[in-house]
């Protein structure tokens, strides 16, 4: 925005002043060049005007006091602002506005990394841009796993490991494409993380596909009372319901116990310990 200080009529914005200056510059080549580059380099150029300001500012000797330039100067002053602050448009990365709130994150997430020594953030659209991602991805991966606890819940668990893959699958190709659309950017900017998500989904979905097995597996040599507790434990790994247990095991005469549920473990290390005690007489409580 041009702002025209001393100037003379009606203060405010003046659109005749830009068609003004283009017809002056117009004379001459140079001159004519240079007012171009500058308009082309902004999205708009608007004219402000503001008259002068008091005597008693003029003739100031260094110091003067706000108070001094009086109201019409002032006033006008103040509209100029507020225009000025209407018509700018906030800054957006990936299509969101950064505010106070994003600012903050991106903090807090630039000493994270640096703190773990994860990733080189080299700038604000770097640190936003991987903190969006990471929170895109949880959620889309909590979405996941309640579509996947509402499927199963209806399921005999463990189930035949083929039709558990089956079942599955679905669910992944339908959080895969959930995120796809959530992530902003031209499809070679999505590929990366696109590929990222499914990995982690996939890593999410293997280590469920691998509990059932080992579960469906073990229960084939169990008897009808000792099938019905790893059911229960099964259904609560899987399904993550929020009820504590243990599995006991006796492997040479050592006893190995893992607690389950409540958050006190993930499916993988229940899966590592269950698969090394494959051999060893299971009874769950």
């Amino acid at each position: 925005m041009l702002l025209i200080r001393d100037s003379i009529g009606v203060p405010g914005l003046n659109p005749g002043y830009i068609d003004f200056l283009k017809r002056q510059a117009a004379g001459t080549t140079a001159n004519k060049e240079l007012l171009n580059k500058v308009f082309e380099s902004f999205r708009s150029v608007d004219s402000f005007h503001i008259p002068r300001p008091s005597l008693a500012v003029c003739r100031a000797n260094v110091r003067i006091r706000a108070g001094d330039c009086e109201e019409p100067f002032l006033n006008a002053l103040c509209d100029g602002a507020n225009y000025t602050i209407r018509k700018i448009l906030p800054k957006r990365i990936n299509g969101d506005t950064l505010n106070g709130e994003n600012f903050k994150l991106y903090i807090m997430t630039l000493v994270e990394n640096f703190k773990r020594n994860q990733i080189d953030v080299a700038n604000l659209i770097q640190a936003i841009d991987h903190y969006r991602l990471s929170k895109l991805m949880t959620a889309e991966r909590n979405a996941f796993l309640a579509h996947f606890s509402e499927v199963f819940e209806e399921q005999s668990l463990p189930m035949d490991p083929e039709a558990f893959a089956l079942t599955m699958k679905p669910l992944i190709e339908k959080s895969i494409l959930s995120f796809i659309a959530k992530v902003p950017g031209a499809d070679e900017e999505k590929e990366p993380k696109t590929n990222a998500y499914r990995e982690m989904l996939n890593e999410t979905g293997n280590e469920k596909a691998a509990f059932n097995a080992t579960c469906f597996m073990k229960m084939q040599s169990m008897k009808p009372e000792d099938q019905a507790k790893l059911k229960k434990v099964t259904r609560a790994v899987l399904l993550g319901i929020g009820v504590g247990g243990l599995v006991v095991a006796t492997v040479g005469g050592v006893a190995a116990v893992v607690i389950y549920g409540s958050g006190a473990t993930t499916v993988s290390s229940v899966v590592v310990t269950v698969q090394r005690l494959m051999a060893s007489e299971v009874v769950c409580f």
